[in-house]
């Protein structure tokens, strides 16, 4: 629950898992490249 609760916030989570460091970076990185995430989890 608290990982797909995550994964909705970053909008993906790809980049958060991939760098758990830069967490709050992640998030602000992810908001450009959200579409892109997405694209990449769906596809």
């Amino acid at each position: 629950m608290d990982e797909n609760r995550t994964d909705d916030d970053y909008g993906g989570g790809g980049i958060k898992t991939n760098l758990p460091i830069s967490s709050k970076t992640a998030t602000v990185d992810n908001r450009k490249s959200r579409s892109t995430n997405y694209h990449l989890r769906v596809d």
